[in-house]
């Protein structure tokens, strides 16, 4: 055959393809689309042999807040892991995708969710919903009770916890017991504020809240924690391998193999120094902000020599001003535990709370004082140099924030030591001290607080500590590690960009690994903090709504002195309203192609936690006093009714509903995967079955 033949035959090709696309774009846009007879006929062959129903998806899509009940987790608590993810989970090679996946133009290619209800022999649990963002967004396992076509289109996933719903609020969801099979949303009888979600969602399916018989787990962490990989545990084991031949003829560690990296002080909210970033991409220092400055000493490359470095443990106490917390007092210490500088300042702003039971700090003591902010930052840059000087402290960003001060040098010991379960919990500096260092410190806490020095001493003892027993000591091996963290390392070039938006500070605890955090006060900023995630493409969007859970008391300061009574319809509507109304603005904002993931963990915690703070009061009373003398006795009904209320945890219900085709330009499929809680054990799981939104 000829050059010129088989450039006519490519010809001939290339233009049939070309008019097969216009005939898909043209059927596209048409009220009905109309499938090809060949693909037709397929397709109804393939339905009379798939009988589960198939689910067609919609398209592309620091103040702190108070306790919520939800987050408290027992120490000793396990954090929840799907069995399921423990099976073998290689990261499979693929071609990397673009930043910003597009829509495809076939609409039969669109992502679907096909349900089967069969396959589950047991409810699926938080961190099964878990599981399908991270298969829907890169690797991972496909799940039984659900298949994902053409996942490989997915541009978001937003997944939104909503805290507050219970069984009492739907009527036809009572009596319901542990069922693990979908349930008609129309029959679940919900409150008519909540109508909106009956345009997007038909069915409702058990899911399983994280816990055990007594105690609940945080709903939160099951979801943004996420099983090691093989691939990343055969990693790990390389580099902790590689770290121990590097160091195993070593007398001592160096201080430099504890400093934080730059994306680690990220991950950790420390401000950024400018000297490690590019030239000209450094932020300019706020107002009243400076940073410390190279030495003028020659400096040799660091880590060449023992001794080129000064180490200094830094603490600071804080008191509450009309303004926030503000310095009154600034400790360092060196290396052998010596003060070198220790001074109390005086805030510019008028003081309302002196924190004392932390800080130490009191009006007597604070009077006559006549040092500034001001004087602290000179005298600092003075002691602390940009190339010579590491500073050592506990949860050390607070105490730069505090003074103002942006330096490049840092060694923490809530990031080199671990909480025994794993991050992203912290171990405490009171807790390390007593472990490692058998010390006793904080011992005045509610009466005359802190001492900055003694901590500044400890954090330095710490590291020391660290030196001599190396890299591994102090540390707990757990195969886990945030969600965002593992899909940041997946999929494509910088992996999938998360970003999460809460109250308070996220970055603090559940936004380690998160490219972005957006702290929020009050429900409409998480609603705008999302959209603006998803504006700005990041893959993966985690947000929690929370005037719900607030409205009906499940914040800590009601967590002893509530009951278990739902709140009356006329102080709950408003609320409702506004919650339906917000998730309905987050859905109807996202691009084609994108996950929408809305569940709520748990249902009312407020018995079980009344309970559980009896049970602990009855717990210390009972190791000074005798039965008769106990103002607080734990008997058998307390404990079968702390039984009772957890198990209305344990098992949750999930709806999954098929949502309402609403066309306005273009047929598009998208995938919405709704998740609600409904009672201590009762949760909802809804998936839409189509939307139509605008192509932008």
């Amino acid at each position: 055959m000829g050059k010129s033949e088989k450039r006519d035959k490519k010809e001939k090709r290339d233009k049939k393809r070309k008019d097969r696309d216009e005939d898909v774009a043209d059927l596209a846009s048409e009220d009905v689309v109309k499938e090809p007879k060949q693909k037709k006929a397929k397709k109804e062959k393939k339905e009379k042999v798939e009988e589960a129903p198939k689910v067609i998806i919609p398209t592309d899509p620091p103040v702190k807040a108070p306790e919520t009940l939800v987050d408290t987790v027992p120490a000793e608590a396990p954090i929840p892991v799907d069995e399921s993810s423990s099976a073998p989970t290689e990261e499979p090679k693929k071609k990397k995708p673009k930043k910003d996946k597009k829509a495809p133009k076939n609409v039969d290619s669109y992502p679907t969710f096909t349900v089967f209800p069969d396959n589950v022999k047991s409810p699926i649990g938080v961190s099964s919903l878990r599981d399908l963002v991270i298969w829907c967004l890169g690797d991972g396992i496909n799940p039984t009770w659900m298949m994902v076509k053409n996942k490989q289109y997915i541009r978001r996933a937003v997944v939104l916890l909503v805290p507050g719903l219970t069984s009492e609020m739907f009527a036809g969801m009572k009596g319901m017991g542990e069922g693990m099979k979908p349930v008609k949303m129309a029959e679940a009888g919900g409150p008519e504020e909540l109508g909106v979600l009956g345009d997007m969602f038909e069915w409702m399916w058990p899911t399983k809240a994280p816990g055990d018989n007594q105690r609940l787990y945080s709903p939160l962490l099951a979801l943004l924690q996420a099983p090691l990989s093989n691939a990343e545990k055969e990693r790990r084991a390389r580099e902790q391998r590689r770290v121990q031949a590097q160091s195993s003829s070593k007398e001592e560690f160096p201080p430099e193999m504890f400093l934080l990296k730059l994306g680690e002080m990220e991950e950790q909210g420390y401000p950024i120094h400018s000297s490690l970033v590019p030239e000209g991409q450094a932020k300019e220092l706020e107002t009243d902000w400076v940073e410390t400055k190279k030495s003028d000493s020659e400096w040799k490359t660091v880590g060449k020599k023992e001794g080129e470095y000064t180490i200094y443990g830094l603490d600071c106490e804080m008191c509450k001003t009309s303004e926030g917390n503000e310095l009154t007092r600034v400790t360092l210490v060196n290396a052998k535990s010596e003060v070198v500088y220790d001074k109390l300042v005086m805030p510019d702003n008028e003081i309302i709370d002196y924190l004392t039971q932390w800080s130490g700090i009191t009006e007597e003591r604070l009077s006559g004082t006549t040092t500034k902010l001001a004087d602290v930052q000179r005298d600092f840059l003075e002691l602390v140099s940009s190339d010579r000087t590491i500073l050592v402290g506990h949860s050390l960003e607070s105490d730069l924030v505090a003074l103002k001060i942006r330096h490049p040098i840092v060694i923490d010991t809530s990031v080199i030591y671990q909480h025994s379960r794993g991050p992203p919990y912290k171990p405490s500096l009171k807790w390390l001290a007593e472990r490692h260092l058998g010390a006793q410190i904080q011992r005045n806490t509610g009466v005359g607080g802190h001492d900055s020095a003694e901590d500044a001493r400890t954090a330095v003892q710490l590291l020391l500590m660290k030196m001599q027993k190396g890299v591994e000591f102090g540390t707990f091996a757990r195969d886990v590690e945030p969600i965002f963290t593992r899909l940041q390392r997946q999929t494509s070039e910088g992996g999938v960009m998360s970003a999460v938006v809460d109250y308070g500070n996220p970055r603090a605890l559940i936004g380690a690994g998160a490219k972005t955090c957006i702290g929020c006060q009050s429900d409409e900023d998480v609603v705008k903090g999302i959209k603006e995630a998803v504006e700005t493409n990041h893959g993966f969007v985690f947000g929690r709504l929370r005037e719900l859970e607030f409205a009906a008391g499940w914040g800590s300061s009601n967590r002893e002195d509530a009951n278990s009574e739902p709140l009356s319809p006329n102080l709950m509507s408003p609320v409702l309203s506004r919650l339906g109304e917000r998730i309905k603005e987050i859905y109807e904002s996202l691009p084609p192609c994108s996950a929408f993931v809305v569940y709520t963990g748990t249902g009312n915690p407020r018995e079980m936690s009344r309970l559980n703070a009896k049970y602990g009061k009855h717990k210390a009373e009972f190791k000074t006093k005798k039965w008769d003398e106990l103002e607080v006795k734990w008997d058998d009904s307390d404990q079968q009714a702390l039984n009772t209320a957890t198990k209305g945890r344990y098992i949750e219900y999930a709806r999954v509903a098929m949502g309402r085709d609403r066309r306005i330009d273009v047929r598009i499929y998208a995938i919405d995967l709704y998740v609600v809680s409904l009672s201590q054990m009762t949760g909802y799981l809804l998936i839409p079955q189509t939307s139509s939104q605008s192509i932008q």
